[in-house]
């Protein structure tokens, strides 16, 4: 059976996690650390055990026959396999040959992507303060299990791109004079509890925490251990935090080997115990969901896990018609009725398919009762049946009523045929007679009547040919050779009534042309009444007038004076460029007068009033930009420019006063800091040289 590999492996593994388990119980309850380390190493063991044991399983490669009945060809699947038993019997034969290696197991898919976050950088290395010391070797039972869980608390926290810490060098404690460790060879003879206090007191004296917290056992060393406890220096992390970051880092990777290195407690264990198991039911969920049955069947642990594996493996079977492989997979006999109930469904559909194709020898291969047979046969015939009467209605479709006579069977069909077949003849007759195709039309006459219709027909051919030229050439007004083609006094009269009218419409249609295109002389020859003259006239003073119009609205008088009729009309054009003059005139004087530009506005001023208000505009002007600039020099205390610019009592008074204050503030500063040249300079009153002089 191809389920006790998986069987034996899930045990296996079972196996494991109860000792990992007892792993837990045993570092937190029993006094002895040797205990702890014969549990370690049974568990190592059995984990090996369970790996060779999934090294050495075989695969499930029996794949014979499975397309072939998926296909439902029952006859070569049943052959396929019993070839596949045959060479199966063969192989497990003695044989001088060797055996066979067994089949690769299926590489591990990669580890599914963990609920937590991975960080973005793992945790960085650190060392505490005792990490630069040589390291040295460690005997007796505490340097075995260091390799394992001891060292990891001393050793400096890995970095990912190691494999294991188990390949880095133990870290030796700090050295240090006194106290020191007792030799290996010097070690007490006695129980594991007298080596455990040993070492707990060599932790104690060399206030070593991590191997202290490892070796307690009663309350009394726990608080001793605690008060071995001391914050980590600044700018050092603290080796517990790392081994914990490093635990979460390894647990989100799913690196679950390298994670339980880490391990140094039963919850430890557990967290890494239960991560593992999640990983493996999303995997195993995973592989189900996707149809991979044998994968899943490798991340399944419990029985009821590996029950669903192997119900959905002989679901797909019976679904994909490997029905003797799913009958080797049936336990119960309700697994057995659901496999011929498939087959016998896959029979029916196969029966029904092929009867419906009209194949009805294939389909009498999957008949099992007489009815069965009998159906087939009947459906053969019904196809058969359909199948003429289609092709019956194509080639009568198409005209072709020989092969569709070879078709009918019935007297109604034949009558069918042959109405068709003279319908046909019926409407090919009356296209040849209509297209003139005299020889063909008397092909299709079998009758005296038609005969006689496609003679009348071809006798008055000609004069239905005159008629119809002789009209064409009235429609394009060809009256030379209408006329030719008229053999009566009326048709000849008709031409010429209408060579005559040809002409008027022609005359008028010019006339037209030339009062659009504006070519006054030769619509004016084209007139033959009065009327006309006066509309064409009419025409051409109201387009007169529209370009004199639009020559005004762009401003050009002196071309529009060109089309001038009378003296009146030059009058109007003037005056109405002069007023147009003055309406720029004004825009443009008010513009200048706005900007500043005084004397461009002067020069359009053409009133008393204009030349006033160009006047006042300019001195206000003036007057501004004084006050502007004389309280500029002012503010810079330019004295000079200041009164240059002052024109009344007032503001001359106002300047001195100003400057004044200006004098007074530089010369109090020039004697506060006893600068006598500066003093001299702003100095103007007696008192005031004498007490510059004072500075000397």
């Amino acid at each position: 059976d191809g389920t006790e590999p998986y069987l034996m492996r899930a045990r296996l593994r079972l196996v494991g996690l109860a000792l990992a388990l007892s792993l837990a119980l045993a570092e937190a309850a029993a006094p002895s650390l040797l205990s702890l380390g014969l549990v370690l190493s049974a568990a190592s063991a059995a984990s090996a055990q369970a790996d060779d044991a999934d090294a050495a399983a075989p695969l499930d490669t029996d794949e014979a026959a499975e397309e072939v009945a998926a296909a439902g060809d029952f006859e070569e699947a049943d052959a396929a396999e019993e070839a596949a038993e045959a060479a199966e019997e063969e192989a497990s034969a003695p044989a001088p040959a060797p055996e066979p290696a067994p089949a690769p197991e299926p590489e591990p898919a990669p580890a599914p992507a963990s609920y937590e976050s991975k960080p973005e950088d793992p945790p960085a290395p650190v060392s505490t303060s005792y990490r630069d010391e040589q390291p040295e070797k460690k005997s007796g039972i505490f340097g075995t299990l260091g390799k394992g869980i001891t060292s990891l608390a001393h050793a400096v926290v890995p970095t990912p791109k190691k494999d294991s810490v188990r390949e880095e060098k133990k870290e030796s404690r700090r050295e240090e004079e006194e106290p020191v460790a007792p030799p290996a060879d010097e070690v007490p003879e006695g129980s594991p509890e007298e080596n455990r206090k040993v070492w707990f007191e060599y932790a104690v004296a060399t206030d070593d925490y991590t191997l202290a917290n490892e070796l307690w056992v009663t309350p009394e060393e726990k608080a001793t251990c605690d008060g071995l406890k001391t914050p980590a220096p600044a700018g050092e992390v603290d080796v517990e935090d790392a081994r914990c970051a490093w635990l979460d880092y390894h647990i989100a990777e799913g690196e679950f080997g390298k994670a339980e290195e880490m391990c140094v407690g039963p919850e430890d264990f557990a967290k890494v115990s239960a991560a593992q198991d999640a990983a493996r039911t999303e995997w195993r969920d995973y592989e189900m969901s996707c149809g991979n049955y044998k994968t899943a069947m490798s991340y399944s642990v419990t029985d009821e896990e590996i029950a669903e594996c192997e119900q959905a493996m002989f679901k797909k079977e019976c679904e994909t018609g490997s029905y003797k492989k799913a009958l080797k997979q049936a336990k119960t006999p309700e697994q057995v009725a659901e496999v011929e109930k498939y087959q016998e469904a896959g029979r029916v559909a196969w029966m029904e398919y092929h009867a419906a194709c009209g194949d009805t020898s294939a389909a009498l291969k999957y008949a099992v009762t007489d009815e069965e047979e009998e159906k087939c046969k009947q459906a053969g015939i019904d196809k058969c049946e359909s199948n003429r009467k289609e092709w019956l209605a194509y080639y009568t479709e198409k005209g072709d009523y020989r092969k569709a006579e070879e078709c009918c069977v019935e007297p109604a069909e034949y009558e069918a045929v042959a109405a068709k077949k003279e319908e046909d003849r019926k409407a090919w007759l009356k296209y040849a007679i209509e297209t003139a195709d005299y020889k063909s039309a008397e092909q299709y006459a079998v009758d005296e009547a038609e005969a006689a219709e496609v003679a009348a027909s071809k006798a008055a051919y000609p004069e239905v040919c005159r008629s119809q030229w002789r009209v064409y050439y009235l429609e394009t007004k060809q009256y030379k050779k209408a006329k030719d083609c008229s053999v009566t006094p009326e048709e000849v009269a008709e031409c010429e009534a209408a060579e005559a009218g040809s002409e008027e419409q022609s005359r008028t249609e010019w006339k037209a042309y030339y009062v659009e295109t504006t070519q006054y002389e030769r619509a004016i020859g084209m007139c033959i009444t009065p009327e006309e003259e006066g509309e064409v006239d009419a025409s051409f003073e109201a387009v007169r007038q529209a370009h004199v119009a639009e020559l005004k609205k762009e401003g050009k008088y002196h071309e529009a004076k060109k089309y001038a009729l009378s003296d009146e009309e030059v009058k109007a054009c003037d005056e109405e460029e002069d007023a147009n003059q003055e309406v720029c005139r004004v825009e443009w004087y008010k513009y200048h007068l706005e900007c500043g530009k005084y004397k461009e506005a002067k020069a359009l001023a053409v009133t008393p009033e204009e030349d006033a208000e160009c006047d006042k505009a300019e001195s206000e002007q003036l007057e501004t930009n004084r006050t502007a600039w004389l309280g500029y020099y002012q503010e810079i205390g330019d004295y000079t420019s200041a009164k240059a610019l002052c024109c009344s009592k007032e503001e001359d008074e106002e300047c001195s006063k100003i400057f004044d204050q200006y004098r007074s503030e530089w010369l109090r500063y020039a004697m506060d800091n006893k600068d006598y040249a500066l003093a001299k300079k702003y100095s103007v009153t007696p008192e005031e040289l004498a007490a510059c002089e004072a500075l000397k």
